[in-house]
């Protein structure tokens, strides 16, 4: 792969033809660039001895930290909240480890955020934290320009946003544990979610228009009815999504200005969570500049699968900052490694079913 790599810097077009000779308007993007003025917020679920009080981890942090109730508001500080859906595993509560607890950051913006988040994780890992399987990692990215523009502009940016990751969504979920597929771990696919793929597979292309149809009736009360323009928490949920607790999260689209990314399994490893915050940007940066996303198969491997991923959103390119080479280079050693789990993606047969592999004819849609 890397002399394909290196083949593709000096050869950019040639190797789209020797690649795939039907490459879509979204693979044509070559960014490469980490938007460090695009927000993101990030929450770290995890589980904390007995004995260190979330109080105690606030105190030991150099940023500005607040202990909270439960709530989805926006602060302009890092805070730490309650989340049931953390539980300490049976090892973990014989050593005496409790859950419950949720990191949430303001608003962050490039190299300071990232900063802040190392300072984050590096107390964490002091204090001997750790995660397990009801742990998740989930990230937000700003896309208030694009929700600002009109109902026409935010329409066409969800959709072809539920499109491009439904497209991709079996090697996105080769990229996290394989126990992200569980019922438990809240991070249903969007192919399920939205699409109802799976289920029937000779309904799909009327599920993709069905989709679409629903997101511009939301977008004609959104900007027509109720809300006009404005970005608060008094704007209308588009309902075209009724879980919020799918890999794909647009609940908050007009409310906040964020689209939501909860797919990644628990983590209190910097390097990785970095990654997957570049990655998801990533494929923001892409729609957003978007017109439309054709729906075709992507294979299921690394060497093409894989690499129409990276391709379509700037990850092998030859002018790439330093943050999104090491993110491509992260991204395709998580999916090698993950593939080989092939059994442990299976165990999870119900939600699996919908993201084993590329759409096939019949699920392709619009």
């Amino acid at each position: 792969m890397n002399k394909g790599l290196d083949l593709y810097c000096f050869f950019p077009y040639l190797l789209v033809v020797i690649i795939n000779n039907n490459i879509t308007s979204e693979e044509k993007m070559e960014k490469g660039k980490f938007n460090n003025n695009r927000g993101f917020g990030v929450e770290i679920e995890f589980i904390r001895p007995s004995g260190t009080s979330k109080q105690d981890i606030c105190d030991a942090l150099t940023v500005t930290c607040e202990v909270e109730g439960y709530n989805h508001i926006t602060r302009p500080h890092w805070k730490i909240v309650t989340d049931c859906s953390v539980n300490e595993n049976s090892n973990q509560y014989a050593r005496g480890l409790v859950g419950d607890n949720e990191l949430v950051s303001p608003i962050l913006y490039g190299e300071n955020g990232f900063a802040q988040l190392k300072n984050i994780l590096d107390t964490l890992n002091q204090l001997e934290c750790e995660v397990n399987y009801s742990c998740g990692i989930h990230v937000h990215h700003d896309v208030t320009n694009k929700m600002v523009e009109g109902k026409e502009q935010s329409q066409r940016f969800l959709a072809n946003l539920v499109k491009f990751v439904a497209k991709y969504e079996h090697l996105i979920y080769k990229m996290v544990s394989p126990s992200r597929l569980d019922d438990r771990c809240f991070s249903t696919p969007v192919r399920k979610e939205f699409l109802g793929y799976g289920l029937d597979v000779s309904v799909a292309k009327r599920d993709v228009e069905l989709m679409i149809k629903k997101l511009k009736d939301d977008c004609v009360i959104k900007y027509e009815i109720e809300g006009g323009n404005d970005i608060n928490d008094n704007q209308p949920s588009p309902s075209v999504q009724s879980n919020r607790a799918c890999g794909l999260n647009l609940r908050n689209v007009w409310t906040r200005g964020a689209v939501e990314f909860r797919y990644h399994n628990g983590s209190l490893n910097f390097d990785k969570i970095v990654s997957w915050i570049v990655f998801t940007q990533a494929i923001v940066n892409t729609v957003e500049e978007t017109n439309s996303v054709q729906m075709n198969y992507v294979p299921n491997d690394a060497d093409r699968g894989f690499f129409r991923l990276r391709k379509a959103i700037g990850f092998v390119v030859c002018d790439r900052d330093q943050r999104t080479k090491d993110a491509s280079a992260y991204s395709l050693k998580r999916f090698k490694e993950l593939s080989a789990r092939e059994d442990d993606y299976a165990r999870n047969s119900r939600q699996y079913s919908y993201v084993k592999d590329g759409l096939t004819t019949n699920q392709q849609g619009v």
